[in-house]
């Protein structure tokens, strides 16, 4: 492999790219086809048309070579358009990405790194990672600039195509973007001497070959807002709306690179690959199945599967539309379901507004909030404890969930330190009781609803703004509904244990509620519920590596020694797993096996690779065998 990251292909090397200039290529193949098909489309049709309007009948005999052909090209005029728009949109996204990424980091695409690598005990140009172990180590740090949460998606993916795959990040210079084909991602295959090409075991290339995969650094560029140094409200707007932008393309790009290297790695790299995979990219049927498939059988369990199998990395708008599909399962009739939408709508917007939308790697946005509502569905069952659980209570703690951690403000008020991403149980209550937010919900219906997050425009002709604001002088004369105080109630309880003022208001709340048409005793078990979900959805949703990217994020923006990370997480994870409660939820039949199964992952996977535990082990061990040479040694004096 050498030091250096040599892009030039060797004997024993195959060489392939994904460069934009391919795909340029390709948009002005299908534009052409599709004006070459729109003036056959032209010629075949005008002798149709002229008979129809003459009144002759089509003499099939005939004219059914004009109405072939005419059909076919029209065909072949439809589909040069939308292959060119699939093309065309990936090439804009890629470098319009690559730009902003450029204004957040000028930098980005010149650091320079180097890794160790123990296999050829050298240091290597770029970023790799050697070891999906120790995460821990200090050997195992990544650069300021890289995300891993970014590096590992990819490196995984990958990896499930071909076990033998290496993700190397290197420098622009390395890996020209801006001039040239345009690259995006180099791969390289290395050959075993045994398997090089001009041997007879070329057949097994594929299996034992070394595939180094080369990515920029601006793919996986950090977005965090420490690395910012933000200091008034223009830059936090500025800021915020390009990492919106980097934030949802980034993972986009990383599904196209994926789809892209795909048959690749799985089959040799000749023309017939290349081909099938931009025919593949460019069919209709390919465009149109994703709208297809909703419409056969099994479509929501499918999707409910999928989500569960990849609750941690599903769109935000996947996610959405599962957590509605599961809440109609509970019972939620069709109108609170809209209001559900909408209000999920609306924190999206919220939530885009500071960076933390889709794509952020941020541990407290939004996906965290939709992954504890949908964590929550699963893990309150319709009957606990003696306790009947109705359709609307699964709604009040849906909506308790989704608002759980929204502070809009955070941070905001604090230009001269570093930019707080961290929101607060407190501020939660204080901005959703100013702008009114749950209590609109249960007063007002599906319709209202979406007046009340409606900005409309000034002048009145300009179009109104959907989900861009609150109206809570909608709500004034109406009458306040328990359900508000119950949604406040859920949301102090999961910052409970850890604050005492949030278990003093969440007391005084169900003192309030008492009497008023709920058991105060099966709000508390609801509640306890949710602060169970939001503690543990991480550790059931994620694999071990992302669990540990997550918990790396959380001490992050806590400022919490990273130091500790490892053996604080095992202690929390077995304090959390002796609960009673949550042992009687994850070990139900009702509860999902593909989280228990990523429970016992990540619980095993901090557990041993727990630094104290191993030393604590080592202790044991050599403790123990101290144990048996001092009996041994008792025993043979007493012989003597």
């Amino acid at each position: 492999m050498g030091g250096k990251i040599d892009l030039n292909v060797s004997e024993s090397i195959k060489k392939w790219t994904f460069n934009l200039s391919y795909y340029d290529y390709a948009s002005c193949f299908f534009i052409s086809l599709s004006f070459a098909s729109m003036i056959t489309t032209g010629i075949f049709a005008i002798p149709l048309i002229s008979d129809l309007f003459s009144g002759k009948e089509l003499d099939w005999n005939k004219d059914w070579t004009n109405v072939l052909f005419t059909t076919t090209s029209a065909l072949g005029c439809i589909w040069g358009l939308m292959a060119h728009s699939q093309f065309d949109n990936t090439t804009k996204m890629i470098r319009n990405t690559w730009h902003s990424c450029r204004k957040l980091d000028p930098f980005i695409g010149e650091y320079d790194y180097e890794t160790f690598n123990p296999e050829t005990n050298h240091l290597e140009d770029g970023y790799a990672y050697h070891s999906l172990v120790d995460f821990w180590d200090r050997e195992n740090e990544v650069p300021h600039w890289l995300d891993k949460g970014k590096y590992w998606k990819i490196l995984l993916e990958l990896r499930k195509v071909n076990k033998n795959v290496r993700l190397e990040v290197t420098k622009d210079v390395n890996l020209p973007f801006k001039r040239g084909k345009g690259n995006v991602v180099v791969l390289l295959k290395k050959f075993n001497q045994i398997d090089s090409p001009g041997n007879k075991n070329e057949s097994t290339d594929n299996k034992n070959a070394i595939v180094r995969i080369i990515i920029p650094q601006w793919l996986v560029i950090n977005t965090e807002y420490k690395r910012f140094n933000i200091v008034s409200q223009t830059e936090i707007n500025t800021v915020t709306s390009i990492l919106s932008d980097v934030n949802k393309n980034i993972p986009k790009i990383i599904d196209e690179i994926i789809f892209k290297e795909e048959p690749f790695l799985k089959y040799s790299g000749n023309v017939l690959t290349s081909l099938s995979m931009y025919l593949n990219k460019s069919l209709p049927i390919r465009i149109v199945y994703s709208r297809i498939i909703e419409i056969l059988p099994g479509v929501k369990e499918r999707q409910i599967q999928y989500t569960n199998e990849n609750l941690s990395s599903v769109s935000l708008d996947y996610l959405i539309d599962s957590i509605l599909l599961k809440a109609r399962t509970t019972g939620i009739n069709e109108e609170s379901l809209t209001k559900l939408h909408v209000l999920a709508q609306y924190l999206k917007k919220e939530y885009d507004k500071l960076g933390l939308g889709e794509g952020s790697s941020e541990y407290h946005n939004l996906h965290h909030s939709l992954e504890v509502a949908y964590m929550s569905l699963n893990m309150l069952p319709k009957e606990i404890h003696g306790y009947i659980i109705t359709k609307r209570d699964y709604e009040i703690m849906l909506v308790a969930a989704l608002l759980h951690d929204y502070d809009p403000v955070q941070g905001t008020s604090h230009y001269d330190l570093m930019y707080s991403r961290v929101p607060t149980v407190a501020s939660t209550i204080e901005e959703i009781k100013r702008k009114r937010i749950h209590d609109a919900y249960f007063i007002l219906n599906s319709e209202e609803l979406v007046r009340f997050f409606r900005k409309n425009a000034s002048p009145p002709l300009v179009e109104a703004q959907e989900f861009a604001t609150t109206h809570p002088e909608m709500l004034k004369g109406r009458e306040t509904k328990i359900e508000g105080k119950i949604v406040e109630a859920l949301i102090w309880r999961t910052d409970y244990p850890f604050n005492e003022n949030a278990y003093n208001n969440f007391n005084q709340l169900l003192k309030e509620i008492d009497g008023q048409d709920f058991s105060i005793e099966k709000i508390n078990l609801i509640a306890e519920i949710l602060s169970l979900a939001d503690l543990s959805v991480t550790y059931l949703s994620s694999d071990p590596l992302l669990a540990w990217n997550r918990v790396v994020k959380l001490y992050e923006e806590l400022d919490f020694p990273l130091v500790g990370a490892v053996s604080r997480t095992d202690r929390f994870l077995s304090l959390f797993s002796e609960g009673s409660l949550f042992k009687d939820i994850i070990s139900r039949k009702t509860f999902p096996d593909v989280f228990r199964q990523k429970w016992d992952n990540v619980y095993q996977f901090f557990h041993e690779g727990n630094p104290s535990n191993k030393i604590n082990n080592l202790i044991l061990d050599a403790k123990t065998k101290y144990e048996k040479l001092t009996w041994m040694y008792w025993s043979v004096i007493v012989i003597i």
